[in-house]
């Protein structure tokens, strides 16, 4: 091995580890969370958030907490507008004894923040909408109280193509927002960002099957999920399952195939492929790359990373991480016309 294939080698293997550190939120089941959640008013009524008839937002935040006050602050300005008359905004804090209330009572009074205050003294709504530090989170519900977002912590700026605003505003509609822009682009996308809208980088490599693949095989014929993944990556042995329950589900209707890519270089490096394969019930094609040079060309980083090409030999998206809702997420980008009809 060469002395620049094996420092790029060992970068590379120090950037699996990092990717490894990238654990998405968890997300409660649509049509439970809401009816799940027991939450009581500052004023002592209980909460039904299934029964609201309009769309709200629950924010989970922290009472004297810095950026919990700034998301509120940011959160007041958006629905001053005339256009969330409808949306109810819940401001959740634990709450659990007189003197957690009175703190959170007395900082809203204070602050005069446009939001009813809650409490969640046992964790009962936190446990049902999956909520995990750092505080503050927010969800979005329809009228109907199903939740229709991912976990939302960026509340100024675009999170993705998207900004909060925006998608608040679709949803005091009554419009959805596709699965897939709740999820922030990390800092270290800023390359894989710039292959978006573009035709995929090339590339030419075979399957533990000795099947050949390269990216001119799916013009015009078929769109590609292309995932790059580490048998030692425990998110890549969540989130494949996850991309297999979609394929499986939709792969005819979305025209979709599958590829997976990992790094190694010997005939140790495929048998843990394959034993990972086996142990977490994944059969897609699966390749190695040996010197790396596809994960270079897709700037990949960090596993797992997920991109979709579409017919037209485009990356129409990629997604760096676990994404939580995978089926969801996945039948978004698939949904977007925007995306996958892009030349």
């Amino acid at each position: 091995m060469t002395r620049k294939l094996f420092v790029w080698t060992l970068a590379f293997a120090a950037a699996l580890c990092l990717g490894c550190k990238n654990k998405a939120d968890g997300k409660a089941e649509p049509a439970q969370a809401a009816s799940r959640a027991q939450l009581v008013t500052a004023d002592g009524k209980k909460l039904n958030l299934s029964k609201l008839g309009a769309p709200a937002v629950l924010v989970f935040y922290g009472p004297e907490h810095k950026a919990s006050k700034q998301a509120l602050d940011r959160i007041g300005e958006i629905t001053a507008s005339s256009q969330f008359k409808e949306l109810k905004v819940f401001a959740i804090t634990r709450g659990k004894d007189k003197a957690e209330k009175e703190t959170a009572k007395n900082e809203f009074s204070k602050e005069k923040w446009r939001a009813t205050l809650a409490y969640d003294p046992d964790l009962g709504a936190a446990r049902a909408f999956s909520v995990s530090k750092p505080l503050p989170v927010a969800y979005i519900l329809d009228k109907n109280g199903n939740l229709i977002s991912q976990p939302i912590r960026q509340f100024s700026g675009r999170i993705r193509t998207l900004t909060f605003e925006e998608m608040l505003a679709l949803a005091a509609r009554g419009k959805s927002v596709p699965q897939v822009d709740f999820i922030p682009y990390s800092t270290r996308d800023e390359q894989k960002i710039k292959l978006v809208g573009k035709r995929a980088p090339a590339f030419n490599i075979t399957d533990l099957n000795g099947k050949p693949w390269t990216e001119k095989k799916f013009l015009g014929k078929s769109n590609l999920i292309l995932v790059f993944w580490s048998p030692g990556c425990p998110h890549c042995k969540v989130e494949l399952p996850r991309i297999r329950k979609f394929t499986t589900q939709y792969a005819e209707k979305y025209n979709v195939e599958t590829l997976i890519v990992s790094h190694g270089q010997s005939k140790e490096d495929e048998n843990i492929v394959r034993k990972t394969m086996s142990e977490i019930v994944v059969d897609f094609p699966s390749a190695m790359s040996r010197d790396g040079k596809i994960q270079q060309a897709y700037s990949v980083d960090a596993v797992p990373t997920m991109f979709v090409i579409n017919k037209n030999g485009v990356v129409c998206e990629f997604i760096s991480g676990e994404m939580g809702d995978t089926v969801a997420v996945l039948k978004s980008i698939f949904d977007d016309p925007g995306r996958m009809s892009m030349k």
